[in-house]
């Protein structure tokens, strides 16, 4: 789940870039891995494929690989 202040900041960001909640997304990724873990990715994209898992929380909808979502569980 999302931080109240990362629901903030986030639709903050969206606003200064003139995007619409409703067709922007935010992608979750890993980028690859570390000795110390997983290293994420964070960015805002305006598509989703059928390969996404998705998740709507306070109107900010995440988006996922489903091949990311064991890993990406429980991080946000």
């Amino acid at each position: 789940r999302l931080t109240d202040k990362a629901v903030e900041k986030i639709k903050f960001i969206l606003e200064g870039q003139e995007k619409s909640l409703e067709k922007t997304y935010l992608r979750l990724g890993i980028r690859g891995r570390s000795c110390s873990g997983p290293v994420y990715s964070f960015a805002l994209d305006e598509e989703k494929t059928e390969n996404d898992d998705l998740l709507v929380q306070d109107g900010i909808t995440l988006v996922n690989e489903k091949i990311f979502s064991k890993d990406l569980n429980g991080i946000v």
